[in-house]
């Protein structure tokens, strides 16, 4: 992909207020597959390269990955149950800190995170559900200084009419 903006609606750290880069642009590429090795076994993966760019300072747009990957391993054990291992990398990004009162660009870490989800359907209607978000609890940051959830589990029933 290659994608040219113009009035590209931003933030500009210095004043607080949401202003327009006039030209950036974004290129790179998608690619995924996904296996089925057995009938009850699927696994999808995906990698996604993005270099960014404000064309007027030169500087890569904040908050955009260069590196991105997902992997969806599906085993299916029975035609009721279900279960889900979902894996997400997101590699470094620039990002603004603020905390020195004066704005500076840094780079946030780039983080792995992992989730659950089991399911067991009752009827073909009516799902028994429990999620885990954040498996092994990784501490990291979308935007700087500003934390995101923890290990947190979910359980419920789904019904569909």
């Amino acid at each position: 992909f290659h994608n040219h903006f113009d009035n590209l609606v931003t933030f500009n750290p210095s004043t607080f207020v949401l202003e327009n880069v006039a030209e950036a642009s974004a290129h790179g590429f998608e690619v995924g597959c996904t296996l089925k090795p057995m009938e009850w076994v699927n696994l999808a993966l995906a990698y996604t390269y993005t270099d960014t760019e404000d064309e007027a300072t030169g500087l890569s747009l904040l908050r955009r990955p260069k590196n991105k990957v997902s992997i969806d391993l599906g085993v299916r054990p029975t035609d009721q149950l279900n279960f889900h291992l979902f894996v997400r990398g997101v590699g470094s990004r620039s990002d603004t800190d603020f905390s020195s009162g004066l704005s500076q660009r840094v780079a946030l870490a780039g983080f792995t995170t992992v989730d659950a989800v089991l399911s067991y359907d009752l009827t073909s209607n009516v799902q028994l559900f429990a999620k885990v978000e954040n498996l092994f609890d990784k501490h990291y940051e979308n935007v700087f200084g500003f934390g995101t959830p923890g290990l947190a589990g979910f359980g419920g029933i789904e019904v569909r009419m």
